[in-house]
């Protein structure tokens, strides 16, 4: 669980080190196996980024995504617990970053969304019903 912040914490700068990046990489990459992202070639990145923490830039045509750590991050310490969670939150961008697409261009369907949240749907089902009920018996 993360630390309880003291308002002094968010003075702070901190710089992300080899072994930081490489547990945000590699929970990035476990979050994308289990919600079987592997049609996409990921590129790691550790750079500059004064506006956020982490980011993710898809290239659609060549199936290529940028995922990107900045290399300091202010006010937030990146322990194990926030680094993990900051790659969660950038593997569910890439997850959803379809249906933002549908949702963003005014040439779609109702039936292109509906399909969209329903792979979505399948995705939550296979890790988290199947996960937490398989072999349990169903009331």
């Amino acid at each position: 669980m993360a630390a309880v912040l003291k308002p002094e914490d968010f003075d702070k700068t901190y710089k992300i080190t080899q072994k930081e990046f490489n547990i945000f990489k590699n929970e990035f990459l476990y979050w994308a196996d289990i919600y079987g992202l592997k049609g996409w070639e990921f590129i790691f990145k550790c750079e500059n980024d004064p506006e956020n923490r982490a980011s993710i830039l898809r290239e659609l045509e060549s199936r290529i995504v940028i995922v990107s750590i900045a290399n300091e991050w202010v006010g937030l310490p990146p322990d194990e617990f926030n680094l993990k969670r900051v790659a969660y939150h950038e593997c569910c961008e890439l997850l959803l970053s379809k249906l933002v697409d549908l949702c963003l261009d005014r040439s779609i369907t109702e039936k292109q969304v509906v399909e969209e949240v329903h792979n979505l749907i399948r995705i939550f089902e296979n890790y988290h019903f199947d996960r937490n009920y398989r072999g349990k018996k169903i009331k």
